[in-house]
């Protein structure tokens, strides 16, 4: 999933900007946040009711494109519920000014 973010900065940053390209990395992003929302909906954490290394490693790359374009982010309640309480763990914070 972070090579896909990779693509999305990369082709939205490019001096001459390919749209469909664009769009299709997007849709996907799209289509992968849309699992991992209905997943968040059924449970608190990616792998169930306790957070492992896979919040971890989603987290990275959803925090990440939050901070670069929220848009992408905007449909997702679960999802952003997650982020927060993500983002609230001591460790995280520590993590994140690394």
């Amino acid at each position: 999933m972070s090579g896909m973010v990779t693509a999305i900065f990369t082709l939205s940053r490019a001096k001459d900007q390919h749209g469909p390209a664009i769009e299709t990395f997007k849709s996907m992003w799209n289509n992968y946040m849309k699992v991992w929302d209905g997943r968040l909906g059924k449970q608190r954490y990616c792998a169930g009711g306790e957070v492992t290394i896979a919040d971890f490693a989603l987290y990275g790359v959803v925090a990440r494109m939050k901070a670069t374009q929220p848009a992408l982010l905007e449909s997702f309640a679960n999802v952003a519920r997650w982020t927060d309480e993500m983002a609230a763990r001591p460790a995280v914070q520590r993590a994140m000014k690394f």
